[in-house]
C-alpha cells in the first residue's frame, strides 16, 4: 500500500484531497486568464492596435507576468470589460472610424 504524499505550503501540511482542490482552484482561474491576443480578439480589435493603445498610454494594461518562461499580460475579465468601454470610447459606430474624422 503506497502512503499518500504529503505537500507543505508555508509550513502548512495538508493532504492530497486539499491538495488535489488547491490545483483545480489554481487551473480554473487560469483558464478565465487571456493573453494580450485573446484580449484583442476578444475586444475586436487587432494586436498591433492594443499594443498601440498600451503604449500611447490610451489604455491600462495588466502587469507583465512571467508564463512558462516568457513575459506575458494576462487579461482577467474586468480587464475586457474595460479595454471594450476604451474601444466604444475611441470608435465610433459603423464603419470603425476614429472620432473627429473629418473629410475634406
Amino acid at each position: 500500500m503506497q502512503l499518500a504524499k504529503r505537500v507543505f505550503f508555508d509550513s502548512v501540511v495538508i493532504g492530497p484531497l486539499q491538495c488535489a482542490l488547491i490545483m483545480l482552484y489554481i487551473s480554473l482561474y487560469m483558464a478565465s486568464l487571456f493573453n494580450t491576443q485573446q484580449a484583442a480578439k476578444a475586444a475586436g480589435i487587432s494586436v498591433m492596435t492594443l499594443h498601440r493603445w498600451i503604449v500611447g498610454k490610451r489604455l491600462d494594461a495588466p502587469k507583465l507576468r512571467i508564463r512558462n518562461g516568457r513575459a506575458v499580460r494576462l487579461w482577467g475579465q474586468a480587464d475586457l470589460t474595460r479595454l471594450r468601454q476604451i474601444k466604444q470610447q475611441i470608435y465610433c459606430k459603423g464603419r470603425g472610424r476614429k472620432k473627429g474624422y473629418k473629410r475634406k
